[in-house]
């Protein structure tokens, strides 16, 4: 179904983000923080963990709006738009 198009995006996402970026955070962010004597840098992952929802919950609403005002017309009509 095509409702699951946004929810592969996120999860396509959150795997790149919970490996790969926040690795590549870590090593910036804790190189920076060495540099200077006044900051100490604390990484949390509850931050980044709580985002998924609210992704899940965009990709969702906003794939099934694009799926319903695309299914108002028919196939011809939507065929014939793209010519």
């Amino acid at each position: 179904m095509l409702v699951y198009e946004g929810l592969y995006s996120v999860l396509f996402t959150t795997i790149i983000v919970g490996t790969a970026g926040m690795l590549l955070t870590y090593l910036v962010a804790k190189s920076i923080a060495e540099n200077m004597a006044f900051t100490v840098f604390n990484m949390k992952v509850l931050p980044i963990a709580a985002t998924i929802p609210v992704l899940l919950l965009i990709s969702y609403t906003v794939t099934l709006c694009a799926y319903k005002m695309l299914s108002r017309a028919t196939i011809v009509e939507r065929l014939r738009e793209v010519e």
